[in-house]
């Protein structure tokens, strides 16, 4: 049995201010062909976030990534554990700037690792609309109009996510 809460040993874990970044191998869903998903996993007083790295990986070459013991060779999982910890370093730097600037805050982390993929909540809501529509959540779709309806009245600006403030 897969220990799923094994991390990757040369990627630190990382914690700061009562936040808590850590890397495992998530083996509550298989996927196809033996595969398992890398997952990053971010605690912060009892909220728990994971965020996908978008890696998957078989527990043999799981085990070869995180074995302190053997360097990795084979280059494909030289470069799937490059991209693991190009991904905990950019969750980490989000962390660092959030503890020592605004505050840490899980909805905060999610907005900045959501950047530059539905960056405009109009777009966003378009995406959503057009998707329940198809899928026949006639209601819901309808909900989610009437919800972007009002942001539209309240502005005319094309708001992003980060926009969208305490203040705002």
């Amino acid at each position: 049995k897969v220990d799923c809460k094994r991390k990757i040993t040369n990627i630190d874990n990382y914690s700061l201010d009562g936040v808590t970044l850590s890397v495992f191998y998530d083996t509550r869903r298989q996927k196809e062909d033996l595969f398992y998903p890398i997952k990053y996993r971010v605690n912060f007083n009892p909220d728990r976030f994971y965020y996908t790295s978008g890696i998957d990986l078989t527990e043999e070459d799981w085990k070869k990534i995180t074995d302190p013991e053997r360097p990795v060779r084979r280059s494909d999982l030289v470069e799937n554990k490059k991209l693991i910890q190009s991904g905990f370093d950019k969750i980490k730097d989000h962390i660092k700037d959030m503890v020592r600037g605004e505050g840490f805050s899980m909805d905060g982390l999610k907005r900045r690792l959501s950047k530059g993929r539905k960056a405009s909540i109009f777009t966003a809501f378009d995406n959503k609309i057009e998707t329940l529509t198809k899928a026949g959540q006639i209601g819901t779709a309808s909900s989610y109009q009437c919800a972007i309806n009002s942001i539209k009245k309240f502005t005319s600006k094309d708001l992003k996510f980060s926009d969208v403030t305490i203040d705002w």
